[in-house]
């Protein structure tokens, strides 16, 4: 594995691109097609993408495009699996079903004792998620919830050793159901991969770009791949903060960076600071385009202001973090759906029947408007009077069958 140092001068994407340019042109092409570069996210592979079409547009030479992945897919790049992977969805519905079994069974008193004896499937939900991501980041460092279980007891924490070992029975009943479905847990099969050495000598050469966070499993894999490049956008002067395959070392922390007094403007409001940022991005005088720009907030209720700000002076924008995916609406339907399965609320039906896509589509469906205030006259004239709950009874009233 050889390091190259890009320095600080350029952006991302013309640094990676001049490097890859300069290092695989040949007389007459730059073919790139036997390269495998990993970015750390999805916006900096665009950004490389878009340099790299801009050095061939400007060159004579054929050119052959590299694939680009994020570090995210880089390990399925290197390996092929023998079974498909179970989705994210299957995955969070084998823990929460796991856990209510476990739940029934009373195994879960040493890691949930004060779990509700009929909880909500949200709850079991949200446990699931929270294990999951437990999981993933293990599997990430090459562990298990096995190997932490030795740990606790060779370090004789009783307490937290018999809570390793209901997630260690945990762990391996979730994977022998994917198992049973045929299906690989993706953290699995990247171990299983590195155990058996799986990744094949004829792998494409391999370009590490800015990648400055690998977990252990990939840097495992990475290891059985002959030629490899870590690109490290720093100049060689700091080559100390960095190991051989361009993450930041553990040993030596990377110093903070000294902002100078005449760089820092105060301002009292985000409106305030949304005129100091347009008034410093205008001294640029078009120096540099959006692309070479990274606004940090400290407050990702701050965006939308930012992202107005910008848009009215014709400064294309990319948040990464704005739509989240809890925030869109089918995640907000199928949460109103589950919401009405465990209830069976005329509440939830009201703002089930609210719902933008699903009002839309009512109305397309049964051809005339005004379908909530129908709804609304029909729980007035009747359930309201009728029930002393807004719970819906489906042998009394017709509505929940029609729902």
């Amino acid at each position: 594995m050889r390091r190259e140092f890009l320095g600080y001068q350029r952006d991302f994407g013309s640094a990676v691109a001049a490097w890859l340019y300069d290092s695989f042109t040949e007389q007459e092409s730059c073919d790139l097609s036997h390269v495998l570069v990993a970015v750390p996210a999805s916006s900096a592979r665009r950004q490389l993408l878009q340099s790299l079409l801009q050095y061939a547009a400007n060159s004579d030479k054929a050119f052959l495009p590299p694939e680009v992945v994020t570090t995210g897919t880089l390990a399925e790049s290197l390996y092929r699996p023998d079974k498909p992977f179970a989705s994210e969805e299957v995955q969070l519905l084998t823990w929460a079903t796991l856990l209510q079994e476990f739940h029934t069974g009373e195994k879960l008193l040493s890691l949930v004792p004060k779990a509700p004896k009929v909880a909500p499937l949200s709850f079991w939900i949200d446990l699931a998620t929270r294990l999951g991501r437990l999981h993933r980041e293990l599997a990430g460092d090459q562990i298990n919830f096995a190997t932490v279980q030795k740990h606790c007891i060779k370090q004789g924490l009783e307490l937290e050793a018999r809570r390793w070992a209901t997630l260690t029975e945990l762990q391996n009943a979730y994977l022998q159901r994917l198992n049973d479905q045929e299906l690989w847990d993706k953290q699995t099969a990247r171990l299983f991969a590195v155990e058996h050495h799986e990744v094949p000598e004829s792998s494409p050469t391999i370009v590490l770009a800015g990648t400055v966070d690998l977990t252990q499993t990939l840097r495992s894999l990475i290891s059985h791949v002959p030629d490899v490049y870590a690109l490290v956008l720093a100049d060689e002067s700091d080559s100390q903060y960095f190991d051989e395959t361009g993450s930041l070392s553990a040993k030596d922390r990377f110093p903070a960076p000294c902002i100078s007094h005449d760089n820092i403007t105060f301002s009292s409001d985000i409106s305030s600071t949304c005129f100091q940022m347009m008034r410093h991005i205008a001294s640029y005088d078009g120096a540099y385009d959006s692309n070479n720009l990274l606004i940090a907030l400290p407050n990702e209720n701050h965006i939308p202001f930012v992202q107005s700000e910008l848009e009215t002076h014709g400064v294309p924008n990319f948040f990464p973090i704005a739509g989240k995916t809890h925030e869109s609406t089918p995640y907000s339907l199928l949460a109103l759906v589950l919401q009405f399965i465990e209830t069976q609320s005329y509440d939830i039906v009201a703002q089930l029947v609210r719902h933008s896509d699903l009002q839309m589509w009512l109305e397309a469906e049964l051809g005339k408007d005004g379908i909530c205030a129908t709804l609304d006259k029909y729980f007035n004239d009747h359930l309201a009077t009728e029930l002393t709950t807004t719970r819906i009874d489906e042998e009394r009233h017709p509505l929940a069958h029609h729902t």
